[in-house]
């Protein structure tokens, strides 16, 4: 089949409002018949040169206007979208009222049929995508992205009061506060009495001396590496995650059990008492199992990458020349229907 008639009837993937009478001669379907190959490609064109020499040498199930649907072209479309064959017939049905459509309205038909060959490349670029598995690099980069769910390490989630300080600290002073805050807290197990215990701490002092800048804080679960992040919260892919500082996480890890305090600790940002709540077991999926759960994610990402590619390379080619007063012009454009922004396209 020509090219240009496989493209323009792609206009199935577009979704529009037709309201035509459609009647249509259901037909008993052999097995090999449900089992089709591809979508009913419509032309523009007088009766005869709609009708294919495939629909008239095979049982005709639909009719749409002087359009034919054949029972061997609904076994194709089965086939090529893995479809019952009464949903490859809707299609088939959808496609002869859409070219229909576009038939009757000559301005619509050229945007329709450049929509449809666009969304034919990007559906091959998509298809391709998926010709090999995800190779050991696009999971592992995967991994380190997503290393929450599939590669997370023993974490430690903490509560801390911290004495902050600055280049205007008076250090000692800080330092002597913290250890304060550590003695009334010596006597406590859980995070809350933790906090409740500092906090009074901080309250009596207020009035008297507000030179220091005290804060009791939930942090989020810290690995020993350093990096900093909830599992039940997880940050959105791509962000950076954050470290704590190295004296800080040693300091964590060295607690025993959950409820242990530890002693007055010290790191550029102050110093800290530090309450052990919660200790978080590791998850570590196999690589099979990676390879499976981000699968989805890998073939997306080689289409998004070779389709942007593409239009590089098109653009390049062709240099689309975009007239100095195309704001103007498109300003001036009124609405002549309800698909003034064009139809939408079915992923």
């Amino acid at each position: 089949m020509p090219a240009r008639a496989r493209a323009e009837l792609r206009l199935a993937r577009i979704a529009i409002a037709a309201v035509l009478s459609v009647s249509c001669d259901r037909a008993q379907h052999s097995a090999g018949e449900r089992l089709v190959a591809d979508r009913v490609w419509l032309s523009r064109g007088s009766p005869g040169a709609a009708r294919s020499s495939e629909a008239s040498s095979s049982q005709t199930v639909a009719r749409v206007g002087d359009q034919v649907i054949a029972a061997q072209t609904v076994a194709r479309i089965a086939a090529a979208r893995e479809l019952t064959a009464e949903q490859a017939l809707e299609l088939a049905i959808r496609d002869a009222l859409l070219a229909r459509s576009a038939r009757v309205d000559e301005r619509q038909f050229s945007r329709f049929r450049a929509i449809a060959l666009a969304r034919a490349q990007v559906e091959q670029i998509a298809r391709a995508s998926r010709d090999r598995a995800p190779s050991e690099e696009e999971v592992r980069e995967l991994t380190a992205l997503h290393w929450l769910d599939a590669d997370r390490p023993a974490m430690r989630r903490t509560t801390h009061v911290v004495v902050a300080t600055n280049d205007d600290t008076n250090r000692e002073r800080a330092e002597a506060f913290a250890h304060s805050l550590a003695q009334a807290t010596s006597s406590v197990g859980t995070a809350q009495s933790f906090r409740e215990a500092a906090t009074r701490v901080i309250d009596a002092r207020r009035g008297t001396d507000e030179s220091l800048d005290v804060r009791v804080e939930d942090l989020a679960p810290v690995a020993a590496d350093g990096r900093a992040a909830d599992p039940q919260a997880p940050p959105p892919a791509g962000i950076e995650v954050p470290t704590f500082d190295p004296a800080f996480v040693r300091a964590v890890f060295d607690l025993d059990a959950v409820g242990s305090l530890s002693p007055v600790v010290e790191s550029p940002y102050g110093y800290h008492v530090i309450l052990l709540s919660e200790l978080i077991e590791e998850k570590r999926l196999g690589f099979e199992q990676r390879r499976e759960l981000f699968a989805e994610e890998i073939f997306t990402n080689r289409a998004r990458a070779e389709h942007d590619a593409l239009l590089g390379r098109l653009a390049a080619e062709i240099r689309p020349e975009v007239s100095a007063n195309a704001d103007a012009l498109t300003e001036l454009v009124q609405p002549e229907g309800a698909n003034l922004r064009g139809p939408r396209l079915n992923n």
